[in-house]
């Protein structure tokens, strides 16, 4: 397969290379056009918080995975569990689940052209060959085919067209890296067009490892291939085919390690930097904050087969049927150095195997003041494999992983209705009824075992299915979400909103490397989410746009997440909580070439009676929620002396401080950081060429992404974020 994508790729960026026909390039003030609402619409004529990139400023602001999307999006947060390519953290608004576990949903659903991406570990994408990409801020379920209380992100790919056109790109820079991406399509005959798109993407890692022998940490070596076609028999009706193939194999997926100490009030972790472990390893100290010291053989392969089909029928000038189906099968295959030493202490590895289906039929109807949406939405998914943890304290040789299998079924019906009951005012509600239906098999052939009590009995095996634990292993049962809003447009420019809505998700359980005191804390209670928002949308001036919204959310059962290794592990656990702010988004062209963007998101969110780990009970705040999130972009774009158009960009972002727990833990506090980055592009001036030199993290601020608590051994690992890496590329469109 490896061999078939790249020379599928070699013969894409040859013909890329070798073709000169003429591009039609976007006026740079052409509103971005979105699907939020299922309907085309102008981003801002959609009564939702949301921030869309078109596939230029993706490539603009440098934004090639989810992670760097957050670096540029209010109320957006990416915690990076297990590195390059592992599972992205997605928090939007603070609405998150932190738990490793590969049998997870998120709480902000991901979706490419319009599929619902369910497997964690396939979330991390890289953006290549985009249309735009959505941020929705908020809890959807009455239009989308997935119940979501963060929030969502849906990406669409560019697609076929009756013009011929395409791209190839070539960069590289620091830390190894090499990138070769295009696309070409066209139309093959009358009412068939195509489109095909290519990836490489491979670095060497920017965490330098210490230990002899082992690779840096955190590189990547990513290959992708998608193929569309579309279908026009007629005007009235289309067909789409998609079909991706994607693969990520790493060598080091690295945590840098850091001693503490308890706290004896709270039993929280305290940085002790330079102390010692409880295995009597003393940190080093290192040349670059950047630096690990692992002696595991680490890696991470992941392999995700997506397959889409989408059936677009106008029955008549009013009325649309619309049909999406979508199958995803993914592979992970992972080690990690549980302890971040260069001793043997702990190894962690996890396999697991995904399989999604999911279909959707939807109809929506345009009858002058009415406008409504109704549909059925049937998901199903399987995740089995193994998983396993070894340590010189608890297993002498051998892996003796745990088994588990997973299936989830759901089928949801949803409804949407908007009626403009004045000229400049109108009203919209939606309905869904969701039912859920989640079943989890295990055995641990070695493993901590509990008494009755919670108290520790020694070691034995355990086995977690109908047989033993009767309805303990199912959680099932149904929900209703709604949505009601009031819009008021005074006139084209402006548009005011306020609303409430309620998004759910359903349940899960708790699957950690061992078994949980409790055998009745395994399943976990689906989580609801009220929202009350309203929002701003307002064109003031040719050259300024301002957007604003402010939230408030009552959300019971939380489903909240703690790794606690004197547990063994991880434990999700539902708790109520409360959440408030607002985001604002600013764009101006006072003159011409001159673009100024900048946001702002403040966010207030707090987890209710959280117990520490000596009974102290306090609100807390969510894990990966900065107070404080603001964000800039300038960028001045001017004739170059010797033609063509010269472009120089710079953005910040700053994040106050937060925690990667929600016990609040001082070691598991990240400080307040800004990150600075700038880019130096020229554009020949028929648009065919693009030359770009681009520094990422300019200052060199060190940062971690995630953390996580080993505080029973006296040390928390943390995933770092990226250093100061310099980078170069050469674009040619037509």
């Amino acid at each position: 397969m490896r061999k078939i994508i790249k020379l599928a790729g070699a013969s894409l960026v040859a013909i890329a290379a070798t073709s000169a026909v003429q591009a039609h390039a976007e006026g740079e003030d052409a509103p971005i056009i979105v699907t939020a609402t299922r309907v085309e619409q102008s981003i801002q004529d959609v009564p939702v918080s949301i921030t869309a990139y078109s596939g230029e400023e993706l490539q603009n602001r440098g934004i090639q995975t989810v992670v760097d999307l957050a670096r540029q999006t209010p109320g957006l947060s990416i915690g990076q569990s297990t590195g390059e390519g592992g599972i992205p953290l997605i928090s939007i608004r603070g609405v998150s689940l932190q738990d490793y576990s590969d049998i997870n949903e998120s709480p902000s659903a991901v979706y490419i052209n319009e599929f619902y991406k369910a497997a964690l570990f396939g979330l991390d994408n890289q953006l290549f060959d985009m249309e735009r990409v959505e941020v929705l801020r908020g809890p959807q379920g009455t239009l989308f085919g997935r119940n979501a209380t963060g929030g969502v992100i849906q990406y669409v790919a560019a697609k076929p067209s009756s013009d011929f056109t395409g791209y190839a790109e070539i960069a590289g820079g620091e830390y190894g890296l090499f990138r070769a991406e295009g696309a070409v399509g066209g139309q093959l005959t009358d009412g068939v067009q195509a489109r095909i798109s290519y990836l490489h993407k491979q670095t060497s890692g920017y965490n330098t490892n210490l230990f002899a022998g082992r690779p840096n940490g955190n590189d990547m070596n990513v290959e992708a291939v998608r193929a569309q076609l579309r279908l026009e028999p007629s005007p009235n009706f289309s067909a789409d085919l998609f079909f991706q193939y994607a693969e990520n194999r790493s060598d080091g997926n690295m945590f840098t390690h850091i001693s503490v100490v308890l706290d004896p009030a709270t039993g929280l972790a305290v940085e002790n930097p330079g102390g010692t472990d409880s295995t009597g390893y003393k940190d080093p100290t290192p040349n670059d904050p950047w630096d690990v010291n692992v002696d595991a053989a680490t890696y991470l392969i992941t392999k995700q087969y997506t397959g889409i089909g989408r059936l677009n029928w106008k029955i008549s000038d009013e009325i649309t049927l619309t049909s999406i189906t979508g199958y995803e099968a993914s592979h992970k295959d992972m080690l990690v150095d549980s302890d971040a030493t260069p001793k043997f202490v702990r190894e962690s590895q996890f396999h697991p195997d995904a399989e999604e289906f999911s279909q959707e039929i939807r109809i929506a109807g345009d009858h002058g003041a009415f406008r409504w949406l109704a549909g059925g939405y049937y998901f199903h998914y399987d995740v089995a494999g193994t998983q396993a943890s070894r340590g010189t304290s608890y297993v002498s040789s051998n892996y003796k992983p745990m088994d588990y299998a997973v299936s989830t079924e759901s089928y949801a019906l949803f409804g949407n209705l908007s009626v403009d009951v004045a000229p400049t005012v109108s009203v919209e509600g939606g309905l869904r009824y969701t039912h859920d239906k989640k079943t989890l098999d295990f055995y641990i052939p070695f493993t901590f075992i509990y008494n009755s009590n919670g108290t520790s009995a020694g070691f034995g095996s355990f086995d977690f299915s109908e047989a033993t634990v009767g309805d303990l292993s199912k959680i099932q049962g149904g929900n209703l979400s709604f949505t009601g809003r009031v819009n008021w447009k005074p006139n084209s420019d402006t548009l005011v909103y306020a609303g409430v809505s309620r998004g759910y998700k359903g349940g899960t359980f708790n699957l950690g490397l061992f078994a949980l005191p409790l055998v009745q804390d395994y399943p976990v209670k689906p989580e609801r989410l009220t929202s009350y928002e309203v929002g701003l949308k307002l064109d003031m001036l040719p050259s300024v746009r301002l957007n604003a919204s402010a939230f408030y959310y009552d959300y019971k059962d939380y489903q909240a997440y703690l790794y606690d290794s004197t547990i063994n592990g991880s434990q999700i656990f539902n708790a109520d909580a409360t959440v408030y702010g607002f985001e604002t988004e600013l764009l101006t062209r006072p003159f011409e070439g001159f673009t100024l963007s900048a946001s702002a998101s403040y966010l207030h969110a707090m987890v209710k009676d959280v117990e520490d780990k000596k009974g102290n009970v306090e609100d807390r705040r969510m894990a990966l929620s900065p107070r404080l999130t603001l964000g800039a972009l300038a960028r001045y774009a001017f004739t170059a002396p010797w033609g063509g158009e010269l472009a120089l960009q710079g953005d910040v972002l700053y994040k106050s401080m937060q925690y990667f727990d929600v016990l609040n833990s001082p070691a598991l506090r990240e400080p307040e950081y800004a990150l600075i980055n700038g880019q130096i592009s020229w554009k020949s001036a028929d648009d065919h060429w693009k030359l770009a030199v681009r520094m990422d993290n300019v200052a060199n601020k060190f940062y971690r992404n995630y953390v996580y608590d080993f505080s029973s051994n006296r040390y928390v690992q943390g995933m770092t974020g990226k250093p100061r890496m310099l980078s170069g590329s050469v674009t040619y469109r037509w």
